[in-house]
């Protein structure tokens, strides 16, 4: 005589399994989300953003004191692409080019450290500098400049500015 097949049964057994592997695929997929996330992104934009914060007042101090100087920067050719020099031009508060100051640079992606790099410019008279550029790649760039007039000297202007660079 054969044994007849008992039909499923649904039992709590059952549900209890179910639940626990849904919550489960759900919990290992936002792990690897995080991970994911925190890896490609940590979230600081500077190192020891903490300490910055401390010194938040000097920040603003020195922000004000170059704002009553009155330097600014324009840029003359910030869309250009891969190969092509960055030139800009400092000017004084009241306009005219500032000649003879030492500029440093750095060019890097607005989310990522992805293609940093230092920039030293040449002064090519009329208040007029130049810094060679390696291989940009199209898309946002932030250009970040300090200016001084010399050498050793206090920070005449520091600004960021952004570039798209096609």
């Amino acid at each position: 005589m054969a044994k007849a097949e008992k039909p499923f049964e649904l039992t709590g057994r059952h549900v209890l399994f179910a639940v626990i592997a849904f919550f489960g695929i759900i919990i290992a997929v936002n792990f690897l989300f995080v991970k994911l996330a925190v890896q490609s992104f940590p979230g600081e934009q500077v190192e020891k953003s903490y300490y910055q914060g401390l010194n938040y007042n000097e920040t603003l101090a020195e922000k004000a004191r170059q704002a009553e100087l009155g330097w600014r920067f324009q840029l003359v050719n910030g869309t250009a692409g891969a190969g092509a020099p960055l030139e800009i031009i400092l000017l004084n508060r009241e306009g005219r080019p500032v000649v003879d100051a030492v500029l440093e640079g750095e060019l890097a992606r607005p989310t990522s450290d992805e293609g940093l790099q230092q920039l030293g410019f040449t002064h090519l008279g009329e208040g007029r500098y130049r810094s060679d550029v390696e291989g940009l790649a199209p898309g946002a760039w932030d250009l970040t400049l300090k200016a001084r007039e010399e050498v050793e000297g206090e920070i005449m202007l520091s600004a960021t500015t952004r570039m798209l660079v096609r």
